[in-house]
C-alpha cells in the first residue's frame, strides 16, 4: 500500500521525534502520560471528510502517493483500543487486535481519547498524530457498563457527535463568525460490540480528529473576565436562539437533603465542587431551594481563543441537546475567580433569558425528545431524561450506524447523507446573514 504524503506547511502540530519529553512540549501540558495501544484489526471507516482531511493535513496535489483508497487505510488504522480495555470484557466484546503495540498519549482528563501516530508521513518522513475519541480506559482504570466509564464510544454516539457539530458549524458559518468545531476527518467502526451504560450491546466506533491544545491541565472553568468564558457565554446564548444547548438535562445542578447535609448534585452524580459549608452559605445567599433545578453551561474550547473576533474552536459536542422548543431552567455559568465559583444565574427575569425563535430554531418535533418507538430499546441515557422517552436526533444516528455496520453505507455517501441531513435540519437558520462580532441577538 503507498502511503500518503503530508505537506511540511500543513496547519497541525508536528512532531518531530517520539517521546512523552517531546509530546509534553508539542501541547505545553506537563501533566500528559504514556499509553501502550493495539490496532483493532477489524476497524475500518465509515464516515470520511475527504476535503477536510485533504485541507487540514495539507496533502501536496502533486504526491503520486496520495488516494483515496490508501488515506483510508491509513485512517482505519488509527482505530487501536488500550492494553488496560484489553484486560477484561466488562464493557465490550472480544476484541481482536494486532500483536505489535504502539506508543499513544494522553493528556490530563481525556477520558476515552488519546494522541495516536499514523502512517501518514508528515515532515522528516515521521508520522503524523491524531486525535481519536473511542480507544478504550487509560492505564489504572478499569472499564465498566457505567456512563463514561466504559472506555469505548459507541458508534451510533459517534454520529449523533457529529451531527451535532455539523449544525453548530452550520450556524456559525452562515453568521460569518470564526466558530468551529475541531476538524473531524473519520468515523471509524471499530468492528465488535460495547456495553452500553443500560447493559446492551452496541458497535464501538472512534472519531478521528485534529490533534489540538486544551487549557493547561484541562480545567475548563475559567475567569469571568477571561476570553475563554466570554466566548463560552456568547456561544451559548446564541445557539439557544436556535434551540441547542450545551446544558445537557442529565448534568442540571441541584440541591439534595441527605442525611449528611444539603449536597450538590450534577444529575445524578454528587458533585464535589462545593464543600458542606459553602453549600449552606451558597443556598442561603441566593435563597435556593431544593426543588429548585438549574441548566449548567458546559462548552468546552481549546486553549487559543480570542473574543474580539469571536474565534475559538469548540471541543467535544456529544452532551449538547435539543430540547423541546423552549427552556425551563434557569441557567448557571461556573468561573474560576468568584465566590462559590458562580459566575451567575441567568432566569426569565434576565435580559439574557434566550429563547429559540421559532422560524430559525431547529425541528425539537423531528429532533428533539419523543417517546421511545414500540419494540424498540432506549440507547442513550444522555437522550432520555425519562425513561419511556428517546430522542430523535439520537435514533437519526442509530439508522446512520446500522447502515453504516451493515454496509449498505458507503464513507463517501455516508458523507453526503450527512451533509444532507444537516441542512434538512437547519432550514431555518438558510435565511442568516452575516453576523456583526459585538452582536448576540440575531432576531433584530
Amino acid at each position: 500500500m503507498s502511503v500518503p504524503t503530508v505537506d511540511a506547511s500543513a496547519e497541525r502540530i508536528a512532531f518531530e521525534a517520539s517521546g512523552l519529553a517531546k509530546v509534553a512540549q508539542a501541547f505545553d501540558e506537563q501533566q500528559i502520560v504514556g499509553d501502550i495501544f493495539h490496532r483493532v484489526t477489524s476497524a475500518r471507516v465509515v464516515w470520511f471528510d475527504q476535503d477536510a482531511t485533504a485541507q487540514h493535513l495539507g496533502v501536496s496535489d502533486d504526491s503520486t502517493d496520495y488516494g483515496e483508497k490508501a488515506l483510508l487505510e491509513c485512517l482505519a488504522e488509527l482505530g487501536v483500543i488500550s492494553v488496560a480495555q484489553l484486560s477484561g470484557d466488562f464493557a465490550n466484546g472480544p476484541i481482536l487486535v494486532h500483536d505489535s503495540p504502539i506508543t499513544g498519549y494522553r493528556p490530563p482528563r481525556y477520558g476515552r481519547a488519546a494522541i495516536i501516530p499514523s502512517r501518514i508521513l508528515g515532515r522528516g518522513r515521521e508520522p503524523a498524530w491524531f486525535d481519536v475519541k473511542g480507544c478504550g480506559v487509560a492505564p489504572g482504570m478499569v472499564p465498566q457498563a457505567r456512563m463514561h466509564r466504559t472506555g469505548l464510544l459507541p458508534l451510533r454516539e459517534a454520529f449523533r457527535e457529529l451531527l451535532l457539530q455539523k449544525m453548530v458549524e452550520f450556524i456559525f458559518e452562515k453568521l460569518d463568525l470564526p466558530i468551529r468545531g475541531v476538524p473531524v476527518y473519520a468515523i471509524l467502526s471499530l468492528g465488535f460490540w460495547g456495553r452500553s451504560t443500560g447493559g446492551g450491546l452496541e458497535p464501538a466506533g472512534a472519531i478521528v480528529r485534529k490533534c489540538h491544545r486544551r487549557p493547561p491541565g484541562n480545567v475548563e472553568i475559567d475567569p469571568i473576565s477571561s476570553d475563554s468564558h466570554r466566548l463560552k457565554l456568547f456561544i451559548e446564548l446564541m445557539l439557544r436562539q436556535f434551540g441547542i444547548t450545551s446544558a445537557n438535562p442529565l448534568g442540571r445542578l441541584r440541591f439534595e437533603k441527605t442525611e449528611h447535609g444539603t449536597l450538590p448534585y450534577l444529575g445524578k452524580r454528587r458533585t464535589g465542587i462545593w464543600s458542606p459549608a459553602a453549600v449552606r452559605e451558597l443556598i442561603d445567599a441566593k435563597e435556593l431551594t431544593a426543588s429548585r433545578e438549574f441548566d449548567v453551561m458546559n462548552i468546552q474550547l481549546t486553549r487559543d481563543c480570542d473574543f474580539a473576533s469571536k474565534r475559538c474552536t469548540i471541543v467535544d459536542f456529544g452532551h449538547y441537546y435539543i430540547g423541546s422548543g423552549s427552556f425551563q431552567h434557569e441557567l448557571i455559568h461556573l468561573v474560576a475567580d468568584r465566590r462559590w465559583n458562580l459566575g451567575g444565574i441567568i432566569g426569565k427575569d434576565s435580559p439574557s433569558w434566550i429563547q429559540p425563535i421559532p422560524r430559525l430554531a431547529v425541528d425539537a418535533d423531528w429532533l428533539g425528545p419523543r417517546p421511545s418507538p414500540p419494540g424498540r430499546d432506549v440507547i442513550d441515557p444522555l437522550d432520555t431524561p425519562l425513561g419511556d422517552t428517546t430522542h430523535g436526533l439520537t435514533l437519526l444516528a442509530r439508522e446512520l450506524a446500522r447502515e453504516a455496520v451493515s454496509g449498505t453505507l458507503q464513507p463517501s455517501s455516508c458523507a453526503v447523507k450527512v451533509k444532507a441531513l444537516v441542512r434538512q435540519a437547519m432550514k431555518g437558520a438558510e435565511q442568516l446573514h452575516p453576523l456583526g462580532t459585538n452582536s448576540r441577538d440575531i432576531a433584530t
